[in-house]
C-alpha cells in the first residue's frame, strides 16, 4: 500500500474499547503490506490480540483514564498528543484517531480546518446523540455542549474525515446536516460481530423443563439511566420463571440472590454472556446515532435480543430478523417479547447465527473492504 496507517488512541486505557480496537487492527493488518503504527497507552497495548502484535509497531503515550474524571488534564493532553501526531506524520500517512473526548474533538477539528490537514480520520461515538437530544449535557463541562458546538461550526468544505461504525449512523448524520458534512468525508468502518462459539443449543420450549435450568436473561453494560437498568431490575423481581443476570463493569451479578462475581479477564466477560439465553436492552434514551457495543456482544454470544425500539436496534432487527432481534416499546411489551421467545417452537441455532452474520454487513470481510478503501484514498 502507498499509505501507512497510524492508529492513535489518545483517550482509552486498559481494556476500554478493546473489541473495536482489535477488530480495526486485525483488518488493517490484513490489508497493509507494512507494519501498522499503534500509538496508545501501555495498558491498552497489553490487551491487544497477541496474534496481530508482530505486525504492529507500538509507541507509548500518556493517557488519562476517563473514569478518573480528571478532565482539566485529560482534554489538553488528548489535544496535544493528537496534534503532535498530526505534525509528525508523513504526508501520505493515514491517521485514524479511534476516540476523542468531545471538547478535544472540537479543538482538534478546528485546528485541522485551519491547517487544511489531509488524511485525518476521527472516529465518532455516542457523543453524536447530543445532536438529536438538545437536553444532553447543557453545561460547558459536558460532552453534549461541545458536540453541538462542533456541529454548528462545520461546513461541507472542511477536509477532516470522520468515521462511524455503521451505515445507519452515516445516513442519519447526512440527513441531519447535509450542509455540515460532505458525503466524501464521512466513512463507515463497520464494527464486526464475531461468530458465536459452540455451546448447547436450546431450540424448543420443551428443553426448558422442570428438570432443566431456567432460561437466563441478562443485562449487558454499564447501569446507566439511559440504558434502563431500573426497568431490568423491576422485570427481574416480577418474573421468577427466568434467571436474571447483570453483566458489565467487570462484574456479574445475580439480580435475584445479589451474589456478585468479579471477572478476572475480558474472556470471562464473553464467557458469561455466552452462557445466557436472552439479552434485554430496555434503553430509555440515546442510540439513535450510535451503536451499542453490548448488543453486538450479545449477538456474538448467540443470544436472542429484546430491545427498545431505538435506531441501533432497529438497524440490527432489519438485518437479522425478529427471531434474533425483537424491537418493542414499553415495559409490558418487553415481557410480551420475552414470552414470544420462550414459546418459539424453533429458534435459530449457532450455525444459523453464523450464517446470518457472515451474510450481513457486520462480518469481518466487510470491515476489511472498508479498511482497504480507507488506506487507498484518492487525494488531490
Amino acid at each position: 500500500m502507498k499509505h501507512r496507517l497510524l492508529f492513535l488512541e489518545p483517550s482509552k486505557v486498559g481494556a476500554q474499547h478493546i473489541t473495536l480496537i482489535n477488530a480495526y487492527l486485525k483488518a488493517a493488518v490484513e490489508v497493509s503490506d507494512r507494519p501498522v503504527r499503534v500509538i496508545c497507552a501501555s495498558s491498552l497495548w497489553g490487551n491487544i490480540r497477541e496474534d496481530i502484535k508482530p505486525h504492529l509497531q507500538h509507541r507509548s503515550i500518556p493517557v488519562i483514564d476517563p473514569s478518573a474524571r480528571r478532565f482539566l488534564i485529560k482534554i489538553p493532553l488528548e489535544i496535544l498528543v493528537t496534534l503532535w501526531t498530526i505534525l509528525c506524520k508523513r504526508r501520505d500517512d493515514i491517521l485514524l484517531v479511534t476516540c476523542l473526548f468531545s471538547p478535544a474533538m472540537y479543538f482538534v477539528d478546528l485546528i485541522c480546518r485551519m491547517l487544511r490537514s489531509k488524511n485525518i480520520y476521527i472516529v465518532l461515538h455516542s457523543e453524536l446523540e447530543a445532536l438529536i437530544d438538545p437536553s444532553l449535557s447543557l453545561k460547558i463541562t459536558g460532552y453534549g455542549y461541545w458536540c453541538r458546538r462542533w456541529w454548528a461550526g462545520r461546513s461541507r468544505k472542511d477536509v477532516t474525515n470522520f468515521v462511524v461504525i455503521d451505515d445507519f449512523i452515516r445516513n442519519g448524520l447526512l440527513s441531519l446536516g447535509p450542509d455540515k458534512l460532505d458525503p466524501q468525508h464521512i466513512h463507515v468502518l463497520t464494527m464486526p460481530i464475531a461468530s458465536p462459539q459452540e455451546k448447547p443449543d436450546k431450540n424448543s420450549v420443551a428443553q426448558f423443563s422442570e428438570a432443566s435450568p431456567r432460561p437466563c436473561v441478562c443485562f449487558i453494560g454499564y447501569r446507566s439511566r439511559m440504558k434502563g437498568f431500573d426497568t431490568f431490575r423491576t422485570l427481574a423481581l416480577n418474573r421468577s420463571d427466568f434467571d436474571w443476570l447483570a453483566i458489565g463493569g467487570g462484574i456479574l451479578e445475580d439480580i435475584t440472590t445479589g451474589e456478585i462475581t468479579r471477572f478476572e479477564s475480558a474472556k470471562n466477560f464473553a464467557t458469561a454472556i455466552g452462557e445466557c439465553d436472552v439479552a434485554l436492552f430496555p434503553y430509555e434514551a440515546g442510540y439513535e446515532l450510535s451503536m451499542s457495543s453490548s448488543v453486538l456482544d450479545a449477538i456474538s454470544g448467540g443470544l436472542h435480543v429484546i430491545a427498545s425500539s431505538r435506531g441501533c436496534f432497529r438497524a440490527l432487527a432489519e438485518v437479522f430478523g425478529p427471531d434474533m432481534v425483537q424491537c418493542v416499546d414499553g415495559e409490558n411489551e418487553l415481557l410480551a417479547a420475552l414470552d414470544r421467545w420462550y414459546t418459539m417452537s424453533v429458534r435459530p441455532d449457532r450455525k444459523e447465527y453464523c450464517r446470518r452474520i457472515a451474510a450481513s454487513r457486520f462480518c469481518q470481510s466487510t470491515l476489511i473492504k472498508q479498511m482497504r478503501a480507507l488506506l487507498a484514498p484518492q487525494n488531490p
